[in-house]
């Protein structure tokens, strides 16, 4: 009686969700406003064709869901597990609660001191571009040359889709922290934005995820294995960038893992509120970046793969039916965010920048280097200042970085090994884990797209996990009292070869926007920038209008020349502000060779980035 009463409330309480659903997707077009006189850009365009289907599709999977709810809960006792216990697959497989607290707290503490110096560094490029368009908003001169603020609304923030660099989910949750965090300043040389404040999202999620790894290889049996990994992961170079980073990279940090154990209690125990957060767990990863499709396809391979292994247990009999239910679920809270960036990816797609990528193969050098060493291969024709590709170490201390590249490696196999002769569920995770890389690889050489090193990133919890696997084998070998210092050892040599990187990223910034900007202008402040009376600033190649909006944009030589004019007629000082110097002299030559004359110009400050292309320069006019 109690089930069938269960059942009913369900019926009722998803039925009363699809009306609802279906009385949005009506009154949709009312419910996303635009202003009167306001020109409708194309993402709000995009979301009212698209999120009312999208929630009608919802409103009837809802409502099919409800018909056939008793065919979804068959097998199992309404919400209760389905044949398996709750407890552990290898329960003698602990570790003692006060030495799992102990080296999780130090994993927690090593992670706040690496990224502490980095939460108030200058946003790169990327950052900037995300503040200004999915965050905060942006300062503009308006037709009556004052500088107006235009905010980014919560809509803009989950449905503005124009590239790639809007991860929806993180933009949402860094919006969310600034409103709550950021406090508007007089202070003429404070900035209208808290790179802090945008950040700490993402360093949440990279705690958590020093836990998450641990729990996940504990679910595998493996629970030193995961303390090493906790470990490895607060000392990556990765780790240390991302989770001091306003994007949504550190957010799938913690995502990935979490999506795993979900699914694989689910799978042990078939308990609901497993695969119910696995569904959810799925919708985030994808709304958060895209590209977790290839993980999200690995993942669920790994699940049918699994089910299809125990498809002759009469006990097991539910799980097909509830992972599914958990995938709809995953595609319903999906549909209405990620369908109306369809129509928005696939125009960036067709331009230059994303297509071009003509061999995969440097990407997949690039990726794998940086989590094997944390730094890029390859060295840029015109190298940054503070970062060299691993080739010039190479060639300069070859015997070294063969040393330190190949116990890494070592103990990677090792981890691979160690699960490739485990259980079914061992072996087909491992597929799943290294799945990723491969298949973005192939999608990228079959459709020519330019693939960024950073988009092997997700893959780094994974590797973690295998590198700590490798080293909690090899300490197995030596007698128990000495496990901890063989343990200590085989983390040693990571941590020599990554600790170099995280000293400058926490010394660095990637892009030094703030610093170059306080070389052109002393007041920083847009509300009290004067722009009839302060000095002139000028922009071109890789433009950063969120550290100075009233900087002027220019694209010809003429358009400095006829600033230059003005600056000499007012008496006022006269700066450019430029960013990718190799760049600025092979796409403006005319412009570089004026500012390389120097009865004109003179050079105040060359600053560098991380990376050849955040290189910054800054002229002053004679």
């Amino acid at each position: 009686m109690r089930l069938r009463l269960t059942i009913t409330a369900c019926r009722w309480l998803l039925a009363a969700l699809a009306l609802a659903l279906f009385l949005i997707a009506l009154s949709h077009p009312e419910f996303v406003h635009l202003a009167k006189g306001r020109v409708m850009p194309p993402w709000l365009l995009q979301v009212r064709l698209c999120v009312p289907r999208a929630l009608v599709i919802d409103a009837l999977l809802l409502g099919l869901v409800a018909v056939t709810l008793p065919w979804w809960l068959r097998g199992g006792t309404g919400f209760q597990p389905v044949g398996a216990s709750s407890s552990p697959q290898n329960p003698k497989a602990r570790t003692p609660f006060l030495l799992t607290l102990a080296v999780l707290t130090t994993c927690l503490i090593a992670t706040l001191i690496q990224t502490a110096p980095r939460l108030s560094q200058s946003l790169w490029c990327d950052e900037e571009w995300s503040m200004r368009r999915s965050m905060v908003g942006e300062y503009r001169v308006d037709k009556t040359d004052q500088l107006k603020f235009y905010p980014v609304s919560w809509l803009q923030s989950l449905w503005d889709y124009r590239t790639p660099n809007n991860h929806a989910v993180y933009s949402v949750l860094a919006k969310a922290s600034h409103t709550v965090l950021y406090q508007p300043s007089s202070d003429p040389g404070e900035l209208y934005f808290s790179t802090f404040a945008l950040r700490l999202p993402a360093l949440l999620s990279a705690l958590a995820a020093l836990f998450l790894v641990w729990a996940l290889l504990a679910e595998l049996g493996l629970p030193r294995a995961g303390l090493i990994a906790a470990a490895l992961l607060a000392l990556h170079p990765w780790f240390v960038r991302y989770a001091s980073e306003a994007r949504g990279y550190g957010l799938l940090f913690s995502l990935w893992p979490l999506a795993v154990l979900l699914l694989l209690r689910g799978l042990r125990t078939g308990q609901w509120r497993w695969w119910l957060g696995y569904g959810v767990c799925q919708a985030l990863l994808l709304c958060t970046w895209i590209l977790q499709i290839h993980w999200l396809v690995a993942l669920n391979a790994f699940a049918v793969l699994t089910l299809w292994q125990r498809r002759a247990d009469d006990t097991a009999s539910a799980q097909p039916r509830r992972w599914l239910l958990s995938c709809l679920l995953g595609a319903a809270i999906t549909l209405p965010v990620l369908l109306p960036a369809v129509p928005q990816l696939q125009a960036w797609l067709s331009t230059g920048r994303a297509q071009g990528g003509s061999s995969q193969w440097p990407w997949l050098m690039d990726s794998l280097s940086f989590l094997f060493s944390g730094q890029s291969w390859s060295t840029a024709d015109d190298p940054a200042i503070l970062w060299q590709g691993r080739d010039v170490d190479w060639a300069t201390h070859g015997l070294r970085l063969a040393l330190q590249l190949g116990v890494v490696a070592a103990l990677f196999s090792l981890g691979v090994s160690v699960f490739a002769r485990g259980t079914a569920r061992h072996r087909w995770l491992l597929v799943a884990m290294l799945l990723p890389m491969g298949s973005i690889f192939i999608h990228g050489t079959l459709a020519s797209s330019v693939l960024l090193a950073w988009y092997a990133a997700p893959c780094l919890p994974a590797f973690a996990m295998l590198v700590a696997v490798g080293i909690d084998r090899l300490a197995t070998t030596v007698p128990p009292r000495a496990y901890a210092f063989a343990a200590l050892l085989g983390l040693a040599v990571p941590c020599t070869l990554w600790q170099p990187i995280n000293s400058i990223l926490r010394s660095h910034d990637i892009e030094p926007n703030l610093a170059a900007t306080r070389l052109t202008r002393t007041v920083l402040n847009p509300r009290l920038i004067d722009l009839q009376h302060d000095p002139i600033t000028v922009q071109f190649c890789l433009t950063r209008p969120g550290y100075d909006p009233a900087s002027i944009e220019i694209e010809t030589r003429s358009e400095l020349d006829q600033l230059i004019a003005q600056a000499r007629r007012e008496a006022r000082p006269l700066l450019v502000n430029l960013g990718n110097p190799k760049l600025a002299r092979d796409r403006w030559p005319d412009i570089m060779s004026l500012l390389n004359d120097p009865g004109t110009f003179e050079n105040i400050a060359t600053l560098g980035g991380l990376d050849h292309a955040q290189t910054r320069q800054v002229w002053r006019l004679r």
